[in-house]
């Protein structure tokens, strides 16, 4: 069955062992400690996720556009058209201490697609991805979070995505999809796709992702024009959202409490670092 009957995929070793070596080596150092007046650092989107800040520049040992290239001709194939996708959000994160299960719920789009390429975790106390199968194809109207008698009724339909690292999932939104608890740490690449032809949905222009020349391959440079739209054609600004998360759009820069957090957190850092030195003296 493919990806627009069930409404999912999962293509396993999509990312070879070496690269997620050498990704989780760059992560390890951004989620050190949070970025402080635009330092090398992670950014909050909640109390138990950090996220790479500007994921295009951060990350050196994979060209994310790339990436996104394969992915999106992996995309076409599978529904037998070409271009028929725009970016909407990448973002990198590293979610940990959540002990429940992530509500069974739709995001109200037909159309777009999720992708999740598991670094690390994706497992069943890891996060592993939960999505029910052909659900993608109904229009819910207000429903949003699935209440008990609901998950039961689909509960024939239930697929556990769970994964190894470098394992990519995909799968529709408009579906009804979870996760598993993140006991352990899941670490993730997190790719999001509309249709082209969705007039509801803010369009993106690559300038809006910080995109910078290192990137812009040959073949980067060709797929830009159909993965993003021009600036001629975006909406004004103030429009539309649908389809994203709103943390995502407002990650936890500064604010009273968060910026005493960052500080707090950034100072024990130093602390520790400083009485390390002196034991090892």
């Amino acid at each position: 069955m493919t990806l627009q009957a069930n409404g999912y995929l999962q293509i396993r070793n999509f990312v070879n062992d070496k690269l997620i070596a050498s990704l989780n080596n760059e992560l390890d150092e951004i989620f050190k400690s949070p970025t402080i007046n635009g330092s090398y650092g992670y950014i909050r989107f909640g109390k138990n996720i950090k996220a790479v800040p500007f994921p295009f520049i951060y990350i050196k040992s994979l060209n994310l556009m790339e990436m996104v290239i394969d992915i999106a001709d992996r995309l076409n194939a599978e529904s037998n058209s070409d271009n028929e996708y725009e970016l909407r959000e990448l973002s990198i994160f590293s979610e940990h201490g959540d002990e429940n299960i992530l509500p069974w719920h739709t995001d109200k789009n037909p159309g777009a697609l999720l992708v999740l390429c598991y670094l690390r975790g994706g497992a069943a106390k890891s996060g592993g991805s939960l999505f029910m199968r052909g659900t993608h194809i109904e229009t819910y109207g207000p429903l949003h979070q699935l209440s008990e008698s609901d998950i039961s009724r689909y509960s024939d339909s239930l697929v556990d995505l769970s994964g190894q690292p470098g394992d990519v999932n995909i799968y529709y939104v408009n579906g009804f999809h979870s996760r598993h608890p993140v006991i352990e740490e899941r670490r993730v690449i997190r790719i999001w796709f509309n249709q082209k032809n969705n007039p509801n949905v803010k369009k993106m222009d690559y300038d809006d992702f910080g995109i910078p020349v290192s990137l812009l391959t040959t073949r980067v440079l060709k797929a830009l024009p159909t993965l993003f739209r021009v600036h001629d054609n975006l909406p004004k600004f103030g429009d539309s959202y649908v389809g994203t998360s709103t943390s995502a759009w407002n990650p936890v820069y500064v604010g009273s409490g968060d910026l005493f957090r960052h500080f707090w957190q950034h100072a024990k850092q130093k602390l520790i670092s400083v009485v390390k030195q002196l034991f090892r003296a």
